[in-house]
């Protein structure tokens, strides 16, 4: 044990920077930050260089868009592109006209989902909605976001698709205008001129539409490709300027997620249809390329006029529009970005629909919404699968059920439980959980009747509901217990049970009696209880690395007694001594946490130090990364950070949560920390705030 330092010892003088001062001295345990949430570098920088995010608002030397900030969950931007049946044309009411959203949600009773509790539309909270070019309506997606607000289009199908998918907030931008052409107003740059028919027809910029070799023709108020440029210009007015069109302000941070079109009725032309491919083409090369979103993916739906009876240049456009997707079409650089969704199937007839306007789809609602559906269901099936959500257990009310081994001296059932109740208590109750306990004091064979009543009682538990009967469940028990304790190994660890609709946490303590010693302050079993339900917490949030999962559990064996009076800070403080003692003896200098991310992946030379990279270093890890938040405290870690894990991910929520550009960030100032005096170390421990 080292000795205490002189805790008003100041630090090493801040480097002059251009913003607030950071205050880099030691903070008495009584002492807050009046507004912790303030854009901060983090405590101790000069010697740990945990730094801010240069994108921050205001900071000198700023040479990233406010789009890329990484300081906050981008907004998740999807583009819908079109003219006039992308703005929509879906009739909402009233309910006694057949076609009608009231009428499929209200009186056929269909898409219940549609309507809340009180039988009014469903607004999402999640998806925001902005017209541009063609209306200027903008507000939480809900019925209402066509060409008039007694009008739906496909952003109500296609919202609701991609905002169920994702967690991050969902942005649609819907520039769109009627009587648009692919082949002369929306034409993209870089579009050729062409001839067709005898004709000589426009590329990008050329005015007019067409000529002949003999008769220039009459220039226009237009040129090709003008309401490409203007729907762009309409969508750049959103992004560079949020806080104007959205509740966000003008610096968070934004991804373009994708790009959405339905367009092709004025394309109906032989001269425009027979150039619907190549301009479709060169249109999603020219999207990517104006939002710098080259992999961002592009879906389409064909157009459906009349349904498979569609012929003529009508019938060439929707072939045109099949060619491009990424599967089936004819440009293998479009596999897995771009996708045409076949809409044919919902042409509705116009007896069965609100008017007889063929050209907006007889303005049926169901065949917007089931529009929308299918572009939102193709661009889900294009973009890369959420984070799995690894969270195992839920909050439960009741303490874990005990399984002990009759004739086990039952004080090692109480010393566990005494560990998994003070655990509970900080962390929270989680589960279900089952605790066994087993173990043999003499070494000898575990009579028979005990070991075929605790067999007996875990396979009768663990086989429940699965199919599966106990006998083919006691061959494995065996091994994993009773045979373990036979031998006289000794085991704690958490595993659980997927099998059920409910997993449930197994944990494992066996030959308890080994790890007791009569001069321990605390008796170790009370700590191994500590540390194998705190992962019991832990696994009620998303996966985090090998290091914060271990060192967590490990930082909680002494932190946890110390806050509920088991101990004094004494008894803490030394066994974090000895943890950093043991830390520093990795005989590879180049190894660092970074590398214990997955230990199921680790190579064998990492894997060799994982009592000391994942045990030692993590505890002192997850103690920095307390004393670099916010607060610096274990509690806020506990109620703030863990939720931010599920909501993010680990590494967006350790860089959120610290206000720092990336983990790499946080991995150099830790391991500056790593070199810092000893008593330096100590004083960061002895700040944590409970």
């Amino acid at each position: 044990m080292t000795d205490q330092p002189d805790t008003t010892m100041p630090f090493p003088e801040e480097p002059t920077m251009n913003r607030t001062a950071i205050r880099t001295e030691p903070r008495s345990s009584g002492q807050h930050e009046s507004n912790p949430r303030r854009r901060r570098c983090g405590r101790l920088i000069a010697i740990f260089t945990l730094a801010c995010s240069s994108a921050a608002a205001g900071a000198p030397g700023q040479d990233r868009d406010a789009h890329h900030d990484s300081s906050s969950p981008p907004i998740r931007v999807y583009i819908l592109m079109g003219q006039s049946n992308m703005i929509g044309f879906g009739r909402i009411g009233p309910a006694e006209a057949e076609g009608t959203l009231e009428h499929l949600v209200k009186t056929k009773g269909e898409r219940a989902d549609l309507l809340d509790d009180a039988g009014d539309w469903r607004g999402r909270d999640d998806v925001w909605c902005v017209q541009v070019t063609a209306g200027n309506r903008r507000g939480w997606l809900e019925p209402g976001f066509g060409a008039r607000p007694n009008l739906i289009g496909p952003e109500l199908g296609f919202g609701i698709a991609v905002g169920d998918r994702h967690h991050e907030p969902v942005l649609l931008i819907k520039a769109s205008q009627g009587n648009r052409s692919l082949g002369w107003d929306i034409l993209p740059p870089g579009s050729e001129r062409f001839e067709h028919g005898g004709r000589i027809h426009a590329g990008y910029k050329d005015n007019p539409s067409s000529w002949t070799e003999d008769d220039p023709g009459t220039p226009v108020d237009w040129y090709a490709g003008k309401q490409y440029d203007d729907f762009v210009t309409d969508i750049r007015k959103v992004l560079e300027n949020l806080s104007d069109h959205t509740p966000a302000d003008d610096q968070h941070p934004w991804e373009i997620a994708g790009f959405v079109w339905w367009q092709g009725h004025k394309d109906r032309n032989p001269a425009h249809a027979s150039r619907y491919e190549a301009n479709l083409v060169r249109l999603i090369e020219s999207l990517r390329r104006e939002f710098e979103a080259p992999d961002a993916p592009f879906v389409l739906a064909t157009i459906a006029f009349e349904g498979w009876k569609l012929d003529g240049p009508g019938r060439t456009v929707a072939d045109a529009q099949l060619a491009v997707d990424g599967e089936s079409g004819r440009h293998p650089t479009h596999r897995g970005n771009v996708k045409t969704v076949e809409v044919r199937d919902h042409w509705r007839d116009p007896s069965v629909s609100p008017t007889r306007r063929g050209h907006h789809y007889n303005q049926n609602a169901e065949t917007y919404l089931l529009v929308g559906e299918a572009l939102g269901e193709a661009m889900i099936a294009l973009e890369p699968p959420p984070a799995k959500d690894t969270r195992t257990f839920i909050p439960v009310p009741d303490e874990p059920t005990y399984h002990v081994l009759e004739g086990y001296d039952p004080k090692w059932r109480r010393q566990i439980r005494d560990g998994v109740e003070l655990a509970r208590s900080f962390w929270g109750s989680y589960g279900p959980a089952h605790v066994f306990v087993v173990g043999s004091e003499d070494g000898e064979t575990i009579p028979e009747a005990s070991r075929e009543a605790f067999l007996e009682d875990y396979c009768r538990w663990r086989t429940r509901g699965t199919g599966r009967t106990t006998a083919e469940c006691r061959p494995h028990a065996t091994e994993r217990f009773i045979d373990v304790a036979e031998r006289g190994d000794s085991e704690a660890y958490l595993s659980w049970v997927e099998e059920f609709e409910q997993p449930e946490a197994e944990l494992v303590f066996i030959n308890v009696h080994q790890w007791y010693h009569d001069e321990d302050e605390i008796p170790d079993p009370v700590l191994r209880g500590i540390h194998e339900y705190t992962h019991v917490f832990q696994k009620g949030f998303a996966t985090m690395p090998t290091w914060m999962m271990e060192g967590a559990a490990v930082f909680s064996e002494g932190w946890i007694p110390w806050v509920a009076g088991k101990c004094d800070h004494d008894f803490m403080a030394t066994r974090m001594d000895h943890l950093m003692d043991r830390a520093l003896t990795v005989d590879d200098p180049d190894l660092t946490i970074a590398d214990m991310e997955d230990i199921d992946t680790a190579p064998a030379n990492v894997r060799k130090h994982y009592r000391e990279l994942a045990y030692d270093t993590g505890a002192w890890a997850v103690a920095f990364l307390i004393h670099q938040s916010p607060s610096g405290s274990v509690a806020a870690y506990r109620d703030e950070f863990h939720p931010m894990i599920t909501e993010l991910g680990w590494e967006a929520a350790l860089t959120r949560y610290l206000d720092i550009d990336d983990k790499a960030t946080f991995y150099r100032a830790f391991e500056a920390f790593l070199r810092a005096p000893r008593k330096t170390q100590m004083t960061v421990l002895r700040e944590l705030q409970p």
